[in-house]
């Protein structure tokens, strides 16, 4: 954040001074907002991708209910 915020004045200051145009903060404005936008998108993405993997490696992991002679597994005691 400090890249965003500590420096937005010196930052802003040299955008208008290498443009000319007084409109360069709401530029800079925007650069962060869609740098946030692009940052929130690849997290749900990673987010979503992490959740298909764990919902996958429990649903397709085999756990015995009862063993061959009958009896229920000693972990699966209430």
């Amino acid at each position: 954040m400090t890249l965003f915020g500590g420096f937005a004045p010196t930052i802003v200051e040299a955008f208008i001074h290498a443009t000319g145009d007084k409109f360069a903060p709401s530029y800079y404005v925007l650069l962060a907002a869609v740098l946030s936008g692009v940052s929130l998108v690849i997290v749900a993405w990673r987010m979503s991708l992490r959740n298909a993997r764990l919902e996958a490696a429990l649903t397709h992991r085999a756990i015995p209910c009862r063993h061959d002679d009958g009896t229920v597994p000693a972990l699966l005691h209430a």
